[in-house]
């Protein structure tokens, strides 16, 4: 795709890239000159290392953008959210600088052939390229130190032992648990900018200094030890092509729209606390990473939304201030969760929850008002959340309703006068309230005796499953299989047993797995007498089955992905992956001769008989593992009251003065599961069976647990 020349990013990368690898400004190569001979020719030696290392990077192009290409198909066959024919969204799983090393490699290279092998030549490589490359740098400043009188005292292997050892504390810093912020800076504002700064002034010294009597002493010298002359052709590289290409390079780093100064978007990150050491801060973990983290684990995918295009955006009267002091929702007077509506430029409350809390509700019933009107203003921006790389948006379209994407939100919030360049983020996104909820809520209160104080218990088969992100379906269905009688007699494995006699890796051994969750779930380790003020968090006490997770989602669409999955569906989809690993194991690493799943395994009869003539019937049955119920709410023993509130709800919707149902709590539908079965059994008439009417029922023939 030849497009991305016109890129700036990219020719910036690239100079980058070859100022890096031939230690352009940083001196290695200068002092490694200073050894040679001056009669030797140091424009043969120079243009080889420059022409050798250029053919070097073309080569490992050739290797490192198939082994991206293979690994961006792979990924895509398991998360589809990575594009296949597109490197990008590597970029947001890690597999980009440090990444591509440490990552993308060993991931390549443990599908080769012989992959043990090339694995110890590739990390062998890895640590001969950094010692050669500490070798250039502390031969760098070695060298302008003896050049410079200082290091005259001490012995050359002296100097340079002490080199190493003041590095060596200083790159402590980069083993810290910030080291990784660290490390980018380093990179971005000594990398790029500097060194570009350096190899402008290297060339204006050697060039235009003491009125040009540097370069021509430079001339002299070359044509006195080498016999070679410096023409015109040097002058003109050196003296106006390098350094006008250096500070152009320089000048478009950080400027806008090509880039910007903040590469590391220092002014909108969280300042360190009052009183506290820089160096103290770096040693700490960075809760703000953790809560990062966590927004990932929950967040679902978000689609663009079908109204962006046509969006409709009325006459500017008014800008709306960049200034968050300045925001209140124009129908409350709130001063937080506030959205602005980027059709008319209103600003509204946010939500307001079923228990009272949240917004205002101002944006949506804005919506609303506007809608009555015949305007159609759907899409909604969360003030505070706006930044350079996007913010929240919010869609009140009835077949929307949801977070959505907007590819001209910054087109759409210029209009009002909004510099999405100039915005930083003041206010939480929806994931990290979210996050809060999960994690501070407390649940006693969606429980029909929420206002008593829950008890809590702790034992074998009363241990819970963490939350993972979007991982509800899965613990819910794992803890209620994993509890039953039968499965955690074929299962506990107290003693290592099943987990020892794994054919592989443990990681990669469902029946193993299995085995760790059923042990973990109904034995002792994780469920100790409760003690007075113990942390109900402490690891201890909590299993996360992530391992299970990784396993059983692997090679599957969307047990792999954190979106939130149907928990009927991970059911079917564990048994058949649990039945297949059974075969080889049942009789050896585990008791009986039959899968899990028989357990589950029940006839559905279905019965069709001819309504009139001679009313001939047909039997046939299915094996299933699941049996699904008709739920209706006709079948309710509280039906009246249900429809009674449900009728008095739409009177006050019509007529807001009069709020009959407001702080009423909506009576719950009773619908006892006898009922339901009945209805499943229930002959159902009119069914057409051989050219004729006929009716039909339904029977279930099992085991014990359906």
């Amino acid at each position: 795709d030849y497009s991305h020349l016109a890129d700036p990013q990219v020719w910036i990368h690239g100079a980058v890239q070859i100022f890096f690898s031939l230690g352009i400004g940083y001196g290695c190569i200068i002092s490694f000159g200073s050894f040679g001979k001056k009669s030797a020719n140091f424009v043969r030696d120079a243009s080889g290392v420059a022409l050798t290392n250029c053919g070097t990077s073309i080569l490992a192009g050739c290797v490192v953008f198939p082994v991206l290409g293979f690994l961006a198909a792979e990924l895509h066959e398991t998360d589809p959210c990575i594009a296949g024919d597109s490197l990008e969204s590597l970029k947001s799983i890690g597999l980009s600088g440090t990444g591509l090393a440490f990552v993308a490699f060993p991931i390549a290279i443990s599908q080769m052939p012989g992959s043990f092998f090339f694995a110890i030549l590739f990390f062998f490589m890895m640590l001969i390229l950094g010692i050669d490359s500490q070798f250039a740098y502390i031969e760098a400043v070695a060298t302008v130190l003896c050049d410079a009188g200082v290091g005259d005292r001490l012995p050359r292997w002296a100097l340079s032992g002490l080199i190493c050892l003041v590095s060596y504390l200083i790159g402590i810093l980069f083993v810290t648990n910030a080291g990784v912020y660290f490390l980018e800076l380093f990179d971005n504002y000594i990398s790029i900018y500097v060194m570009f700064a350096v190899g402008a002034l290297e060339c204006i010294g050697l060039m235009w200094t003491r009125r040009g009597q540097t370069w021509e002493h430079f001339q002299s010298l070359c044509l006195e030890n080498t016999g070679l002359h410096l023409g015109w052709i040097w002058k003109a590289s050196w003296g106006y092509i390098c350094p006008t290409l250096c500070v152009l390079l320089v000048v478009v780093s950080i400027t806008p729209p090509f880039a910007k100064a903040d590469v590391m978007d220092a002014r909108s990150s969280k300042p360190f606390p009052e009183g506290a050491g820089c160096v103290a801060q770096c040693f700490e973990e960075q809760p703000e990473k953790r809560s990062q983290e966590a927004v990932s684990q929950w967040e679902e995918e978000v689609k663009e939304s079908k109204y962006y295009k046509e969006l409709v955006q009325l006459p500017a009267t008014k800008k709306i201030s960049p200034s968050p002091k300045d925001w209140k929702c124009e129908k409350s007077g709130d001063t937080q969760n506030l959205w602005l509506n980027l059709s008319d430029g209103y600003i509204g409350g946010g939500r307001r929850h079923w228990d009272g809390s949240g917004g205002s509700n101002g944006a949506l019933e804005h919506f609303e008002e506007e809608k009555a009107k015949a305007n159609f203003f759907p899409l909604v921006v969360k003030l505070g959340t706006i930044t350079p790389d996007g913010a929240d948006v919010y869609s009140y379209a009835p077949d929307e309703d949801n977070l959505v994407k907007d590819p001209l939100l910054a087109q759409h919030l210029e209009h009002w006068g909004i510099d999405v360049m100039k915005m930083e983020k003041t206010d939480k996104t929806l994931a990290e309230m979210q996050v809060d909820l999960n994690l501070n809520y407390d649940w006693s209160r969606i429980c029909e005796s929420g206002d008593k104080p829950l008890v809590r218990v702790r034992g074998p088969g009363l241990v819970g499953l963490k939350n993972l992100g979007q991982s509800c379906y899965m613990n819910s269905s794992v803890q209620l299989l994993l509890g039953l009688p039968e499965v955690k007699q074929r299962y506990m494995d107290a003693d290592f047993k099943i987990r020892k006699s794994a054919p592989s890796d443990l990681q990669n051994d469902l029946i193993g797995q299995v085995a760790k969750l059923a042990d973990g779930l109904n034995g002792s380790r994780y469920a100790p007498p409760l003690k007075e003020g113990e942390d109900e968090e402490d690891p201890k006490h909590v299993i996360a089955p992530q391992m299970f997770r990784t396993l059983i989602g692997r090679g599957h669409h969307e047990f792999s992905s954190s979106r939130q999955q149907d928990a009927a569906e991970f059911v079917q989809y564990f048994l058949e992956q649990l039945t297949r690993a059974e075969r080889s194991a049942l009789g050896s690493r585990l008791s009986g001769d039959r899968p899990s799943t028989s357990m589950f395994s029940f006839s559905v009869e279905e019965r069709l008989q001819e309504s009139t003539g001679s009313r001939r019937v047909k039997y046939s049955r299915v094996q299933q593992n699941m049996l699904g119920i008709p739920v209706k709410l006709e079948d309710a023993d509280n039906l009246e009251e249900v429809l009674a509130f449900k009728a008095s709800k739409e009177k006050d919707e019509s007529d807001a003065k009069k709020l009959k149902t407001e702080g009423v709590e909506e009576p719950k539908p009773l619908i006892q599961l006898s009922k339901c079965l009945a209805r499943l059994a229930a002959p159902e008439e009119g069914i057409q069976f051989r050219g004729t009417s006929a009716s039909k029922t339904l029977g279930a023939f099992g085991k014990r647990w359906i």
